[in-house]
């Protein structure tokens, strides 16, 4: 989402590809995926060729060079590996689209992209795949958190009257106003332990006991008067 609402810069898209825990591929048959261990790859011809610019300038850049490398196919069947990670790229831009900077959007419909986008950088995947067991558990948490809360977020608004369209920007917002207070546990970490949270952090956390400091009759604790 950054990434669109920052006009599709370079400076977004590195930063994006920074991350460890995504991966992008064309929906062909191409195996070769867009992730933090290829990119440098993408980065060094973006560089080289010296292409800088929003997503028009990067799209007819890399599209004018995919035909270079395709004439020369013709006559010595080789094709560089940045000339794969293009379509992937191009796959990405194409996932960003509904969420484009210039149209509003439903926040039913981009709740429903963003949990779909989850899967489609392949995120659980990337998380299981990490060698450090205490760093999958704790990312794994994070994210069945955070797609728990989109998706009880999407539940309250279609229940809803019909919510007004938003820009990118105001859905980025209301995102950042969703998750900004909310916490996870690391089920192993929880499982034989003590955890003082206010109510709101105890929301959809599974516990054997809980206990209520302050819980009275018509006196729910935290709540205001």
């Amino acid at each position: 989402l950054r990434i669109a609402l920052n006009d599709y810069s370079y400076e977004a898209i590195r930063a994006f590809f920074a991350s460890p825990l995504i991966e992008i591929a064309p929906q062909d048959a191409n195996p070769l995926a867009l992730d933090a261990a290829t990119f440098p790859t993408l980065d060094w011809l973006i560089r080289q060729r010296k292409i800088t610019g929003n997503k028009a300038v990067l799209v007819e850049r890399l599209t004018e060079y995919q035909r270079e490398i395709e004439a020369a196919r013709a006559a010595h069947d080789v094709c560089p590996v940045e000339y794969a990670l293009i379509s992937a790229l191009f796959a990405l831009f194409d996932c960003l689209t509904p969420v484009d900077a210039e149209q509003r959007i439903s926040p039913v419909d981009g709740l429903t992209w963003l949990l779909d986008m989850m899967q489609r950088l392949r995120m659980p995947q990337r998380i299981l795949r990490a060698a450090d067991r205490g760093i999958r558990e704790q990312e794994f948490a994070a994210l069945q958190r955070l797609r728990k809360v989109l998706s009880l977020l999407r539940q309250e608004l279609q229940a809803s009257a019909r919510p007004a369209a938003m820009t990118p920007q105001e859905f980025f917002d209301l995102l950042q106003l969703t998750v900004q207070a909310e916490t996870y546990y690391v089920r192993q970490e929880s499982a034989d332990a003590v955890w003082v949270m206010d109510a709101r952090d105890a929301r959809h956390v599974e516990f054997r006991h809980l206990f209520f400091g302050g819980l009275a009759e018509t006196d729910f604790p935290g709540q205001e008067l």
